[in-house]
């Protein structure tokens, strides 16, 4: 007995040192149910819920997969789901459109020095320079989309005529096909895609438009309805801590959060160790979505430009906040 509660005391000890044990949290029972499109943004969210983390905080969560942005939105609004993970582009069109979002906790963020997003192509193509896109036709998961409005600042940025490019709508996983039938020059991929693709060696990095909307960028967030989020002040507290902890977790042990992912969704586990994963945001930095506002703005994937501020919930965390 004694050497039980020993060991009992040790394992404690050991996850409450992690950050995956908080003594004294007073279980909630609100569901909260999150909508999110499963890729490697998510890999917090999906570690949090499987490996207890969130539980141990107090929080009843459950992800539920969905296979867009917009579908997830849909979900929030008509009240299927408590909260959302969904591209910073989708919440921005939303918004833009009226519905009632609020954003309440990062998720991830695009670092230029890691692009995990860009213009494939051929490993022969003789695309070289920005120059050498013009007249050519590329893929992207849909016209109007992040690809393409990134790839149009891209251009212009390196003093191309955007206008001369032509693109088609092919799904990411059907791109290298494509490019291999000669039907596309080039194609848009993010990870595993991207570096299962260059790691063949039959295709290689043109041109990392992400770029374009900054060097650090916030690419993904967790929102909610405002008035949910107003009557639930203390649980959605609570929660936005345990985002901010799990993110940071994931972010120093990639290697054990991996899994979970795998697992989930069934990703070939081999692929996940080659694929560079996102930076795991710790705040929603307003300056880190402006800038993706303005250039969604200027390239007409929003209406309007707008202050990110005013997206942001004043109940998430401020750096600093404990």
């Amino acid at each position: 007995m004694v050497r039980s509660l020993r060991l009992f005391a040790a394992a404690a000890l050991m996850l409450a040192l992690s950050g995956s044990l908080v003594l004294g949290q007073t279980p909630d029972t609100t569901l909260i149910r999150i909508g999110a499109a499963l890729d490697d943004e998510t890999t917090p969210l999906v570690y949090g819920w499987k490996s207890g983390f969130f539980q141990s905080r107090g929080l009843n969560v459950e992800i539920e997969r969905f296979n867009s942005g917009s579908a997830v939105a849909a979900g929030v609004a008509g009240g299927a789901l408590e909260m959302g993970k969904a591209g910073t582009m989708a919440i921005l069109q939303a918004h833009v459109r009226g519905l009632p979002f609020t954003m309440i906790a990062p998720v991830s963020y695009y670092r230029n020095e890691q692009p995990a997003c860009a213009i494939i192509v051929p490993a022969a193509s003789p695309i070289r320079a920005a120059k050498d896109f013009g007249a050519k036709t590329l893929s992207v998961s849909s016209i109007g989309d992040l690809f393409q409005v990134t790839m149009s600042a891209w251009l212009e940025q390196n003093h191309v005529d955007k206008d001369s490019v032509k693109y088609v709508e092919i799904p990411p996983p059907a791109m290298t096909a494509a490019m291999d039938a000669n039907r596309t020059d080039g194609g848009a991929a993010c990870e595993p895609i991207l570096h299962t693709a260059i790691g063949s060696g039959k295709y290689r990095m043109a041109a990392p438009m992400f770029n374009s909307a900054g060097i650090h960028w916030q690419t993904a967030a967790i929102f909610a309805r405002t008035d949910w989020v107003d009557a639930h002040r203390e649980l959605v507290e609570k929660f936005v801590r345990a985002v901010r902890d799990v993110n940071v977790y994931v972010a120093a042990h990639e290697d054990v959060a991996s899994p979970y992912m795998v697992q989930f969704i069934g990703l070939d586990p081999a692929t996940v160790k080659t694929e560079v994963h996102p930076g795991r945001a710790i705040y929603l930095v307003p300056d880190q979505f402006q800038s993706l506002i303005d250039v969604a703005a200027k390239y007409k994937a929003i209406a309007h430009a707008f202050p990110a501020q005013e997206l942001i919930s004043p109940y998430a965390l401020k750096p600093n906040a404990r």
